[in-house]
């Protein structure tokens, strides 16, 4: 009897240490994700004017690709790319006004999370947004 209730405790660790694992991995995954997006956010390449601001297509293809090194998979329609950028200005008196970028990313996915034939689903939203002062060249 002793031994059928160890096996039976052995389990139930098993199966919480597995599902522990699995939701574990998927809320990993998601800040990895979110991690990448901020960084793809940020772009310091476009604040100091060495390279063209990516575009709201390229920017999408950035996160989907990102996604797709974690597991994820995104469609297009689940990933949202805002871009505003406000032109800088040369005042009268020669001093300039500096532009301003602002870029912000979201997606909308599910995480699967698989348990012995039972299958239920994490929702996760990330986002990242980054104002700028776009510096003239």
């Amino acid at each position: 009897m002793k031994s059928v209730v160890l096996v039976l405790i052995a389990e139930g660790l098993l199966v919480f240490v597995f599902l522990g694992w699995q939701i574990g991995s998927c809320y990993l995954h998601n800040y990895e994700l979110n991690d990448d997006m901020t960084a793809l956010a940020v772009q310091s390449r476009a604040r100091v004017g060495t390279e063209a601001v990516a575009t709201e297509d390229e920017l999408r293809t950035s996160v989907i690709s990102k996604a797709k090194d974690y597991g994820i998979e995104l469609r297009p329609e689940q990933v949202a790319v805002h871009e505003t950028m406000i032109a800088g200005e040369f005042a009268q008196d020669g001093t300039v006004k500096p532009g301003v970028l602002d870029i912000s990313l979201e997606a909308d996915y599910d995480a699967p999370v698989k348990l012995i034939g039972t299958l239920f689903t994490i929702h996760f939203a990330p986002m990242a947004a980054h104002r700028a002062t776009v510096i003239l060249k």
